[in-house]
């Protein structure tokens, strides 16, 4: 499982290849964002869709999993915020992780509490954890999870 937040303590590890070259094995798959902030759901667009993701997005727990439901083989993987307006993102993972085994879902928070919330998420079933802090390395988490 990855895990990049902003803690000191679990510094992210350093990185050889460059982002397009890690980017690249991210061609051609479906990602699903869900988060209540359009201005994430936005930059996570531009820096996967560069690399090929075609994206589909939802501003709430409740619209990620309808999606889910009604496009189950369209759907490669899920970016999960983990503090949304209906739901808390922790049971929506578990939920999406016990519907869709085959769907990765890495977790992102940019919370307060952000370090807690990606650790219980990771325990949890999340495939990787992303700080919104890091949120640049997307591309490459993606890549790794998708292996």
């Amino acid at each position: 499982m990855t895990s990049l937040t902003n803690s000191a303590a679990q510094p992210a590890p350093e990185r050889k290849e460059s982002p397009r070259s890690l980017s690249v094995s991210c061609s051609a798959t479906n990602v699903l964002v869900v988060d209540d902030d359009r201005s994430f759901r936005v930059l996570a667009r531009s820096l996967l869709e560069p690399a090929g993701v075609r994206i589909a997005e939802a501003e709430t727990g409740f619209n990620g999993l309808a999606y889910l439901k009604a496009h189950p083989r369209e759907v490669d993987a899920v970016v999960m915020d983990l503090v949304l307006p209906d739901r808390d993102g922790i049971s929506a993972i578990r939920e999406v992780k016990s519907a869709f085994p085959g769907i990765k879902v890495i977790a992102v928070s940019g919370a307060d509490s952000a370090d807690l919330y990606l650790r219980v998420s990771a325990f949890l079933g999340a495939d990787a954890v992303l700080s919104k802090s890091r949120i640049e390395l997307l591309a490459a988490v993606l890549g790794e999870v998708l292996g």
